[in-house]
């Protein structure tokens, strides 16, 4: 069990009086119990007990009349190493190597989750928000903010919380009769006039009230999001092709060769045998729903992830030269998501898997929408409604982002810029809002996963355990500007291979995103402590100085909020979506207000500002 400062303290004196240690104790005769409790009270007076928030660059606290003078703050520190943004990305081959393997993740990691929800928006809508439309968003929103934001290792992309307030819309549009571009660039508008408002008062000052317990809390309601995806998706082919499988017949009741033969179809038995109301002459078939299909997608979805996951690890191994492995490595995410769609395309080409439905020659329609100012006041009260609850969303989201990639074990150089790129983000989904394309912020796992593919690590060993340390990381704009030139590019590709990734590889896509992102968290790591014998504790810097029943207290509380934030977000009503950034904003009181009264505040930041 671990042992308090008090329980040390009483070791340490002990020790003391059985070794030579003891000539130096006083001669009087002086029990050791009084002895010990007077050490220990020094001790404990010596501990800091007062609360003091961490200080984050890039957020300082100014006067809420001092209007802009965060952002002004975050344009002067950052422009002087605007043209170093791009000279550190290219300065030597291995910044080179870096950037290409990075712009390569990119591509991947944000292109196809914006044609799955690109997908899932067309639905929706009915069609007027297109995957097309996505990709272009991506590309132009990606591209704006990678040339002109202040912390452009920072990646935005379109959510799928976004893609539940474009449903409310939709519903919204469809009660009251408005129409859904106008109503869509109303509510988007108001979004970002309430951003703007936050970035003149200096509102993401709060950020420094954001610890980082509580970004790891969302980080991990990330993960679970990115998870429950793809196995939703993987249910969905179990329940479509596994419990009931049937084939489609193409036949004929007479002679084949009879022209007045009637073609009929049949669909087999779920047992598999032929009805007796099938052809007596079949001419082909067409494997409609088949248990194979079921088996092929949990496999592919399994196998890309898997693939991914241990390909991101190999420069752990042993095998091959030092920077043989760390380019492999690099290149995880292209690897698995090439290789497992090449056997799910080619190696099981009987069995037809559904693939992207993703034309990149269709024609795209982009109509400035003029109808927001016919709009109804109720619609304008509504879009008011709508706006604030998603700026809370957008406000939220891009600064924890922004925060995971700010976190002191980047060694981050050139500081953070808040302000800044709450107001590029605002810029960004103007015209967003106006030509009916899909609105984007920042995202994780995306944002941290770019910071660590620009990284140089090291890996020490300390009883046992291997632990990384980044050394530095590139803060440069290149990757970021070429992989969304080349997302841009993708819409124009003739013919282009995207058609051939089967969907249960994007499922395995979103696997790997989601667990990747455990990698680092202190939280994942403390709920593995709860089932882990205390003898292979790792050596953590926390472990050593909380004691092992705050450790768990603490862990206990952070579960509570994830438990509270997955209740809001995964629950099936749409509407409730609209109070979720609330829930996250009254995260940060919670942190300070009430887990101080479970655990005492000097643990709660031993274990915060643990690295």
């Amino acid at each position: 069990m671990t042992k308090s400062n008090y329980e040390i303290g009483r070791s340490l004196v002990s020790f003391a009086f059985q070794t030579d240690l003891a000539n130096n104790l006083p001669s009087e005769k002086i029990s050791m119990s009084k002895m010990v409790d007077d050490f220990v009270a020094k001790v404990r007076s010596e501990e800091p007990t007062e609360f003091e928030l961490p200080d984050i660059p890039g957020v300082e606290p100014v006067p809420l009349h001092h209007l802009g003078r965060g952002l002004w703050g975050d344009i002067k520190r950052r422009a002087k190493w605007y043209l170093s943004d791009y000279v550190d990305g290219l300065n030597n081959m291995k910044s080179v190597s870096k950037s290409i393997s990075a712009t390569v993740f990119l591509f991947f990691a944000c292109l196809l989750p914006s044609i799955a929800f690109g997908s899932l928006n067309a639905g929706t809508t009915r069609g007027a928000i297109t995957v097309q439309k996505t990709i272009i968003a991506q590309s132009f929103g990606g591209l704006f903010f990678a040339l002109f934001s202040g912390q452009p290792i920072v990646i935005l992309l379109t959510t799928a919380p976004l893609a539940l307030y474009i449903s409310i819309i939709q519903d919204l549009a469809d009660r009251y009769e408005y129409d859904f571009l106008s109503f869509y660039g109303a509510v988007g508008i108001m979004n970002v006039v309430f951003i703007l408002i936050y970035v003149m008062i200096n509102l993401s000052k709060l950020m420094k009230f954001s610890t980082r317990s509580i970004e790891e809390v969302f980080g991990l309601f990330i993960t679970c999001a990115f998870c429950k995806d793809a196995l939703k998706h993987i249910s969905e082919f179990f329940e479509d092709y596994y419990k009931s499988p049937s084939i489609n017949i193409t036949g004929s009741s007479g002679p084949a060769n009879d022209p007045n033969t009637v073609q009929t179809y049949c669909v087999l038995n779920s047992n598999g045998s032929v009805p007796d109301s099938c052809p007596q002459i079949i001419d082909s078939y067409d494997l409609v729903a088949s248990r194979d299909k079921a088996l092929l997608a949990l496999i592919l979805a399994i196998a890309t992830a898997w693939f991914g996951l241990q390909i991101s690890s190999f420069r752990k191994s042993p095998y091959l030269l030092g920077w043989m492995r760390e380019l492999i490595a690099d290149y995880a995410l292209a690897l698995s998501v090439i290789v497992f769609s090449i056997i799910g395309s080619i190696g099981f080409n009987d069995i037809k898997l559904e693939k992207f439905a993703y034309v990149p020659r269709a024609e795209i329609k982009l109509e400035f929408t003029s109808g927001i100012v016919d709009l109804p006041g109720s619609a304008w009260a509504w879009a008011t409604l709508l706006g604030f609850c998603l700026s809370l969303l957008f406000f939220m989201d891009q600064n924890i982002s922004a925060a995971l990639v700010n976190t002191p074990a980047n060694k981050l150089k050139k500081g953070a810029a808040y302000h800044l790129d709450l107001l590029v983000v605002a810029l960004i989904n103007i015209p967003l809002s106006l030509f009916g394309l899909p609105w984007i912020h920042g995202a994780l796992p995306h944002s941290p996963l770019h910071a660590r593919a620009l990284a140089d690590v090291t890996e020490k060993v300390e009883e046992g355990h291997v632990t990384e340390t980044v050394d530095f990381v590139r803060e440069s704009r290149v990757s970021g500007v070429l992989a969304h030139i080349l997302i841009g590019f993708s819409l124009f590709a003739i013919p282009t291979p995207l058609t051939s990734i089967p969907k249960p590889v994007l499922d395995g896509l979103f696997l790997f995103l989601g667990l990747s992102g455990l990698a680092g968290s202190q939280l994942w790591e403390r709920m593995l402590l709860i089932i882990t014998e205390q003898s292979a504790y790792p050596p953590n810097h926390y472990i050593r100085r909380v004691p092992q029943k705050s450790i768990h207290l603490f862990t206990l509380c952070q579960f509570l909020m994830l438990l509270v934030l997955g209740i809001i977000g995964f629950y099936p009503y749409p509407y409730l979506k609209m109070v979720f950034p609330i829930i996250i904003l009254l995260l940060m009181p919670a942190r300070h207000f009430l887990i101080p009264k479970i655990v005492p505040e000097k643990y709660c930041q031993a274990m915060d500002n643990a690295e």
